[in-house]
């Protein structure tokens, strides 16, 4: 494993305006300045790079998805990498973080998060396609090509851990390697992240969003 993988995290913000609803999705991301000012985490559809040393990884860095600690995500321990309309180039041992923040106060709602990989895309396959659906694996080296937070039934959707006002924070995953990619070369995927949002009182409002991930270093496994 590298000494020091990058840990990356998806901002997202959504809204219940009536524009949001009817489109489906998270808040747009800044326009100008190329790079804006503090806080990052006021800004939706952004990367995120964490600048902290992570040798020793965080506690909350972990091979699987897991919930995070609201209190554990400081924004100056963030720094800006670009808006998510530009290709993240991660590379295997990297992490992978999504933060979903409400522009209100959703007083006691509930929201499913579900990342859907894959290879698919409008055309043909990028150059280098990896052979796996996915750069997240289980011990077993088995793709996970989807990750879901909760069952169907909104009522065991998780809570935001940290309480009211606070967005939730999963930890994703780690990225594994492709021996069928040659070692230095990116393997492409396309990323789909999907939120089901389930207010106190009302219907549900869903969102959606789809960057582009290259995870480079395949071929070593």
């Amino acid at each position: 494993m590298p000494t020091n993988p990058n840990l990356w995290m998806l901002n997202l913000q959504f809204s219940t305006s009536a524009a949001a609803i009817s489109a489906g999705r998270f808040k747009a991301p800044p326009v100008t300045p190329p790079v804006p000012p503090r806080p990052y985490f006021n800004y939706s559809q952004v990367w995120l790079k964490y600048n902290k040393s992570t040798s020793p990884l965080p506690g909350w860095a972990m091979d699987e998805l897991s919930p995070v600690n609201n209190d554990q995500i400081v924004d100056a321990d963030w720094d800006w990498c670009s808006t998510s309309d530009a290709t993240l180039n991660a590379k295997v041992d990297d992490f992978m973080l999504v933060r979903l923040a409400p522009d209100f106060d959703p007083n006691g709602g509930t929201l499913r998060c579900a990342v859907v990989f894959g290879r698919g895309r409008q055309g043909p396959l990028p150059q280098h396609p990896s052979s796996r659906q996915s750069p997240l694996s289980d011990a077993s080296y088995n793709a996970i090509p989807l990750v879901d937070t909760a069952s169907t039934d909104f009522t065991s959707w998780p809570p935001r851990r940290g309480g009211v006002g606070v967005p939730w924070i999963w930890c994703v995953g780690k990225f594994y390697d492709d021996p069928s990619v040659d070692p230095g070369v990116g393997a492409h995927y396309s990323f789909n992240l999907g939120a089901n949002y389930k207010p106190v009182v009302g219907n549900y409002l869903t969102y959606g969003h789809d960057p582009t991930v290259i995870v480079t270093g395949g071929g070593h496994r």
